[in-house]
């Protein structure tokens, strides 16, 4: 009978006849839970804790029958199992949720009995028990310690390692003398040993203390030798970091000879151990030359001076990496992989194609171990690359550069696994903010509201109305965004603010306006391209005066919507490398164009110029309806103009450091697409033809006809139609790349209809969310075809975009002021106190007033073209969200992930 075999029978019979220290919890092990968590560890985890699997694996042999005999080690193999089996499933999977649970359980039983543990411990008298006492406390936390190691926030490691040597070294004073150790004593001192010598490697932990004298045993650990090496160099390291003036010196020649002879011991081995799958045999014997390699550049980079070392370094860096592509299967080997990956990947800045292939097999080897804390290795590595050291040689081993926190690290304190490149700078950022704006094309395709709504008045002073609030919005978005920098946006934003009782229904909400309003934005940027472009054509006449396009029928506008869609797609899916330059030349090239654009109407100016009183003073409402309403309706064009702000928040995973960044270019890029609108909109109202010619255009787009006016000539005109144009091809791009973001998040946390698929990146395209993005694309075009019904389609893209994204910046605002009392913006890194108050509040008034003002005709006499859909849109997209909810989400959707390190979060 096998341990695990045993251990389930006898427990069985253990826990029906003999009353229990330990509550037996929400899930009692009568039922077959904890059989089938023992057999896992039995199965999976003890393979991967091992050096090498095998009929002798300790972690099966010594392990199993501890935790038959004491329950808190029970408990603890319990915790990890249950811990390890959550990684096989998606967050989306009810039994995640079930697991996730008995592992906070079954830790917590540990936990909360380990102190009488001790205690009864250190107060009784040498025996016998007295030893076996000791060694059941010493793997429990020695559990405790790796069930740590799968949590992408560990925090309590370190405690764990001290409180295994504490009680070593009492069980080697106080016992020792009486008992020699047996199998498993040596044993579980060989894992504490390894444990604290691997995390003074890559943690350079201040309390770094190991217990020296453990004797070789090659069953145990086969990579023994490589580990007291290790050990040894490390020690001189801190002595030499200290300033110590211990005299005691190590010399690399005598250090290299060790290692040669841990090569050869390992390689004579690999000979003799039974590995438990054929190609194990042909990986150990290249992960011994690893191990070889990652010693002598630690041992060189250390001990001696590295320059003279640098060709050597240079040649164990790409053999490590050679020998990386000859294993057979990382899986194998998968935790014995992270020392010579760190230590190769710290000489790899400066070469983006090896930092790629570390990169990778360090996201494998996570994947396959489950050992989620191996990020910080990850994550320090990243960080590593983008210093720049000048002339000066990288030390690899810089204690205080792994306190830096990085996004990575906090990105997984949230509850995530970094995916997507970070590559955009603070300006960068600034710019893509200007660029989902557009605002030169934005105002260029809406000019009809403002023009129905009242005239130039309506259009400047709105304008600057409509900035001011948006401003509000943009702060109050940027404070809780420096909090909580993820693509979810606002969405996670919402969840993690809410109370426990309401929050999947709250994120559910806010997350379904998020990704519906960019979703519509991106198609009503792109159906207006294809607008602007039919009506741009028509400056051009036949010798009756009829514009070339005027008799354009649906499907060829539909057709020409179809072909920007496909371009502004592509270009992201097989551009995202190039994003960040095309979004620094469409800056340039906005500046350029309006600059020409400015100067040419008002010089020219072939009908003549209005006065200033004209510009800023008159008010001529054309829509029909009330003076009032309609000036609020002619705010639609600055709103629609500024609604994108906020979409920036879905590049949080893309940016170096988004709690810092995406909040200033969020206030920053929306000053500066103020002023830009202001600066286009005042010389085009010097130059207004007849407002109510412009009205009632059939397009619905005044600016191709206002050009030719003030320029007099078609070619003119077109000439100056040709960068807004452009830029509106640049928006679309945008647009998308944010928009898929946001789609892409929603479906990582199983929010939306096949979310397995959507929610997966593309690596060979630089870790884009393709998936996401064609979901994207097919509903646009979908919504497309409601312009054959109706010529004013337009007005409903646009109108629903601005108010589902309104609805979704208002979402967490309303939950942290409301609910929070602003309680979690008090510490952000972007705070702006009293001031950050009176924004929200004009945030939340804003919303309200936005909502239903939006769903409204432009003009007041309604017939079925000119009807405003917006609201049918806007309805039927929540009509859809709630029958899914009560389909699927209301049984399986449990939100974004709580459980790694968010503070702060409303758990009332």
């Amino acid at each position: 009978m096998s341990p695990v075999e045993r251990v389930c029978q006898e427990e069985m019979y253990l826990w029906t006849t003999t009353p229990q220290s330990m509550d037996r919890g929400p899930s009692s092990p009568l039922d077959s839970l904890s059989c089938q968590l023992l057999h896992h560890f039995d199965q999976n985890i003890a393979t991967k804790l091992a050096w090498v699997d095998g009929p002798e694996n300790p972690w099966r042999q010594i392990i199993l029958p501890l935790s038959h005999a004491s329950p808190i080690v029970r408990y603890s193999l319990l915790a990890m199992s249950s811990e390890d089996l959550t990684h096989k499933y998606t967050i989306d999977r009810p039994y995640f949720h079930h697991l996730k649970a008995q592992s906070l359980y079954y830790r917590d039983r540990v936990l909360s009995h380990l102190p009488q543990h001790l205690e009864r411990l250190l107060k009784a008298p040498i025996s016998l028990d007295c030893a076996n006492e000791a060694r059941f406390v010493l793997a429990t936390v020695l559990l405790l310690y790796n069930l740590e190691l799968l949590s992408a926030k560990a925090t309590q490691w370190r405690l764990h390692i001290q409180g295994a040597r504490a009680i070593i070294q009492w069980k080697l004073q106080a016992i020792g003398l009486h008992r020699p150790p047996d199998v498993a004593d040596n044993f579980l001192r060989y894992e504490y040993y390894f444990t604290a010598v691997f995390n003074g490697l890559t943690t350079f932990d201040a309390t770094y203390d190991v217990i020296d004298d453990i004797p070789s045993n090659d069953k145990i650990a086969v990579f023994g030798d490589f580990v007291r090496i290790m050990h040894c160099v490390t020690r001189a390291e801190r002595i030499n970091f200290s300033g110590s003036s211990n005299t005691e010196t190590t010399r690399v020649e005598d250090v290299v000879g060790e290692i040669e002879t841990a090569r050869d011991r390992a390689l004579q081995l690999n000979q003799i151990i039974r590995f438990q799958y054929p190609d194990a045999r042909h990986d150990f014997e290249h992960l011994t030359h690893m191990y070889y390699h990652a010693s002598l550049i630690y041992s060189h980079r250390v001990l001696s001076d590295p320059a003279p070392s640098q060709d050597l370094i240079r040649a164990s860096r790409d053999a490590i990496l050679d020998h990386l592509s000859h294993l057979m299967d990382l899986a194998y080997f998968a935790h014995d992989l992270v020392w010579p990956l760190f230590v190769c990947g710290t000489e790899c800045r400066g070469f983006p194609d090896k930092q790629d292939i570390i990169e990778r097999a360090l996201l494998g080897v996570i994947r396959l171990s489950g050992s989620l804390d191996r990020r910080r290795v990850l994550s320090f590595l990243r960080m590593f690359w983008q210093l720049d050291c000048g002339d000066r040689e990288p030390a690899i081993m810089d204690p205080p550069r792994l306190d830096k926190i990085t996004a990575d690290s906090n990105l997984e304190a949230l509850g995530y696994t970094p995916e997507l490149s970070r590559n955009r700078s603070t300006w960068q950022v600034v710019f893509m903010v200007f660029i989902l704006a557009s605002v030169p094309y934005g105002l260029s395709t809406t000019m009809l509201y403002s023009i129905a709504g009242g005239g130039s008045a309506n259009m400047i002073w709105g304008w600057i109305l409509v900035s001011l609030i948006m401003l509000c919005v943009a702060a109050s978005l940027a404070e809780v965004t420096s909090v909580y920098p993820t693509a979810g946006g606002v969405y996670y934003q919402t969840f993690a603010l809410s109370p426990v009782k309401y929050r999947r229904v709250a994120a559910w909400i806010c997350g379904w306006a998020f990704i519906a309003g960019n979703i519509t934005i991106t198609l009503a940027v792109n159906f207006a391209t294809a607008l602007f472009l039919i009506e741009s054509l028509n400056v051009f006449t036949d010798a009756a005066g009829v514009g070339i396009t005027e008799d354009f029928q649906a499907y060829q506008t539909y057709l020409i919507f179809l072909g920007i869609t496909l371009i502004c797609h592509i270009i992201p899916a097989f551009g995202n490398k190039w994003l960040t330059h095309l979004e620094t030349f469409a800056i340039f090239w906005t500046l350029v164009g309006v600059t020409a654009i400015i100067i040419t109407i008002l010089v020219v100016a072939s009908n003549g110029r209005h006065t200033a009183k004209y510009v800023f003073t008159d008010f001529s409402p054309q829509s029909g309806w009330p003076e009032g309403w309609s000036f609020c309706i002619g705010l639609l064009q600055a709103a629609y103009a500024l609604s994108a702000t906020g979409m920036i928040t879905s590049m949080c995973e893309e940016v170096r450091a988004p709690a810092i960044q995406v909040p200033k270019a969020i206030v920053g890029g929306l000053a500066l697409n103020a002023l830009a609108g202001l600066a286009f909109l005042i010389p085009i109202a010097f130059v207004l033809p007849d407002i109510s010619y412009l009205a009632n255009l059939p397009s619905g787009q005044p600016v191709p006809p206002i050009f030719k006016a003030a320029t007099g000539n078609s070619a003119g005109a077109f000439c100056l139609l040709i960068p807004l144009l452009i830029l509106g091809i640049i928006c679309g791009v945008g647009c998308v790349t944010a928009a898929s973001r946001s789609v892409w998040a929603f479906a990582r946390d199983g929010a939306i209809p096949g979310s397995k698929w959507f929610k997966k990146v593309e690596p060979r395209l630089d870790n884009i969310p393709l998936n996401a993005m064609l979901l994207g694309m097919i509903v646009e075009l979908l919504l497309g075809l409601i312009y054959f019904g109706s010529t004013a389609a337009y007005n409903a893209f646009s109108g629903v975009g601005v108010m589902f994204l309104t609805l979704s910046y208002a979402c967490p605002v309303a939950v942290s002021l409301l609910l929070r009392k602003r309680q979690d913006i008090k510490n952000c890194s972007f705070n702006l106190g009293p001031l950050g108050l009176f924004c929200n509040i004009v945030c939340l008034a804003w919303t309200c007033l936005a909502i239903p003002l939006f769903s409204m005709p432009t003009f007041m006499a309604v017939t079925q073209e000119t009807m405003n859909y917006a609201s049918v849109v806007f309805v039927g997209f929540f009509i859809i969200s709630a029958v899914w909810y009560w389909v699927w989400g209301y049984q399986n959707y449990a939100g974004p992930p709580t459980e790694e390190g968010m503070e702060g979060v409303h758990t009332d």
